[in-house]
């Protein structure tokens, strides 16, 4: 299962794509950081993991979730992470806090690391 996973991931406005055919996986141990220009699709991205968006079409799961199908319980799944991580986020900078939370997520799975 993947902490994260598109598979041709459309989200249109009218006739201009925010998110054009995105594929890609994100595993539980790894962290993923979205760059890009203005524009470019990086907040829809977000949002639409968040279920805050519905996509157009294709597919996005978080840790094996369809975020159209099961968006409580993906939201359900932020809340808890974003909860453990709060003051973790406020207190240290930020590549410490991302790596913080990565392990407080993982404190039960010891045998997973976050590199």
């Amino acid at each position: 299962m993947y902490a994260v996973e598109t598979q041709n991931l459309i989200k249109k406005y009218g006739k201009t794509y925010a998110l054009k055919g995105l594929d890609f996986t994100v595993n539980p141990s790894e962290i993923m950081v979205l760059l890009g220009p203005n524009g470019s699709g990086k907040t829809t991205l977000l949002m639409t993991l968040a279920t805050v968006l519905k996509p157009t079409s294709g597919l996005a799961k978080v840790m094996g979730f369809d975020v159209v199908k099961y968006p409580t319980k993906v939201r359900q799944i932020l809340g808890d992470f974003i909860s453990r991580c709060k003051g973790l986020l406020e207190t240290q900078a930020s590549g410490d806090s991302a790596i913080s939370c990565c392990n407080v997520r993982d404190q039960e799975e010891r045998t997973q690391r976050c590199d």
